[in-house]
């Protein structure tokens, strides 16, 4: 089995790009804890900046639906414990972190997006937030945190944004062409790396989001996978979605 996570230094940058291609670089309970490690990794390197990419057609479309039957509610609530820890560490770190949108950005994966620093979209690029649906918490805080109001307005419509719309918004800071990527991300790259890596910590530091708000955003997320019924309602949605695109497997 190949490796779900593949890590490479380049410069002053630690790239994470996850590697399930055939299945849009879903959230496997395996690549989230790879995810973690690499974050480790990147803590004890000399590099400077994160950037997270995915390959193939899509940066990440969501939570993996694959192999529900065999997990427990238990099981389900456990994995998105483990998505938001991710996520508030992403978001609360105290270096910076750069993303790059392609293709279909869905669900943990638009939020993961979002919880960058710094958020690039390749032309074409749509964002969706799925996860009220099956009536998780995940998210919306810090969506809310980006672009406002309209967070409420995505998670309760469900339907996809596109790039333009999530650059005018906030999601996105800026949208590339494929041969434009590499010169937009050295850019960001430089930018983000320009002071030194202490007082680039006490900055972030100074505006962090206070702690009882990450907790709170935990706690919603908790209260919402403690609902009895999560797994029959994720059967549900994927069985929703697959009557939608029936020859594609869905994430959420």
């Amino acid at each position: 089995m190949s490796d779900p996570l593949l890590i490479q230094i380049d410069g002053n940058a630690f790239i994470l790009t996850l590697s399930r291609p055939d299945v849009g670089n879903c959230l496997s309970a395996a690549l989230v804890e790879e995810l973690h490690r690499g974050l480790d990794r990147f803590e004890e390197s000399s590099a400077k900046v994160v950037v997270f990419q995915g390959k193939g057609r899509h940066f990440c479309t969501g939570f993996d639906l694959a192999g529900l039957a065999e997990q427990s509610d238990a099981d389900l609530a456990l994995r998105f414990i483990r998505i938001e820890q991710l996520l508030a560490r992403i978001w609360n770190a105290p270096y910076p972190t750069i993303a790059i949108a392609a293709g279909r950005t869905v669900g943990a994966g638009a939020d993961l997006f979002a919880a960058c620093s710094r958020r690039i979209a390749l032309e074409g690029a749509t964002f969706r937030f799925p996860g009220a649906d099956f009536s998780v918490v995940l998210g919306i805080g810090r969506l809310a945190a980006r672009i406002g109001a309209h967070a409420l307005k995505w998670v309760e419509a469900g339907h996809e944004i596109g790039a333009d719309e999530a650059l005018r918004l906030g999601l996105v800071e800026h949208v590339a062409s494929p041969e434009s990527l590499s010169e937009v991300l050295a850019s960001e790259i430089g930018a983000s790396t320009r002071l030194d890596a202490a007082t680039l910590a006490r900055l972030r530091a100074a505006l962090a989001v206070e702690r009882g708000s990450v907790d709170r955003q935990l706690a919603e997320l908790v209260r919402s996978v403690a609902e009895p019924g999560l797994k029959a309602r994720m059967e549900d949605y994927r069985s929703r979605q697959r009557l939608r695109t029936p020859c594609h497997r869905q994430s959420g």
